[in-house]
């Protein structure tokens, strides 16, 4: 079963089971430090909400996030990602884990703001698998991008003049 957990004293305890759960997944901001530097400084204490799922075997997911009202009714977002605009998410040990995450998030009752998450990422698709009833999700993704496939040169003389001559004055005005 998942609880959540407001109390910085007892996240702090965490970071041990936290490090080892994050390594299964490369990045940095999936990392404890990178969370317990977003709880002690960007929020308040009342608003964390750290869901941690344990098992007998141990800690088996975590979804850091905090509750915030901005703008409309309280929410609940990922830790960091309203103000920091950095990609983020949970991390667990496997799909009933997050399962089990998710179940303990919709039972708050809250909405849900989830940035920098994809459409099609797990925690997008099991909300959709597992939620009674209306919720309300606003997932939010990062920047625009596309996928060049070739040398940036290549690209660029592939592009309209137009578009090289406006890119260009972009770039006088950047320098």
């Amino acid at each position: 079963m998942a609880r959540f957990i407001t109390d910085l004293a007892e996240i702090k305890g965490l970071s041990k089971e936290w490090r080892e759960l994050a390594m299964r997944f490369k990045t940095p901001l999936l990392q404890f430090e990178w969370f317990l530097a977003g709880a002690e400084t960007l929020y308040q204490p009342d608003q964390l909400r750290i869901f941690v799922h344990h098992s007998r075997e141990g800690m088996r997911g975590v979804a850091p996030l905090v509750l915030t009202k901005k703008k409309g009714p309280e929410r609940l977002e990922i830790l960091g990602t309203g103000i920091l605009d950095e990609p983020s998410g949970f991390i667990y040990e496997n799909e009933a884990s997050l399962r089990e995450l998710m179940s303990a998030i919709l039972q708050m009752g809250k909405p849900l703001l989830f940035r920098r998450l994809r459409n099609d990422s797990a925690k997008i698709k099991m909300l959709s698998q597992i939620s009674v009833g209306k919720y309300f999700l606003r997932n939010e993704t990062g920047s625009p991008f596309f996928d060049i496939q070739t040398t940036w040169d290549e690209f660029f003389a592939g592009m309209t003049s137009d578009n090289r001559n406006h890119l260009r004055r972009k770039q006088k005005l950047l320098e």
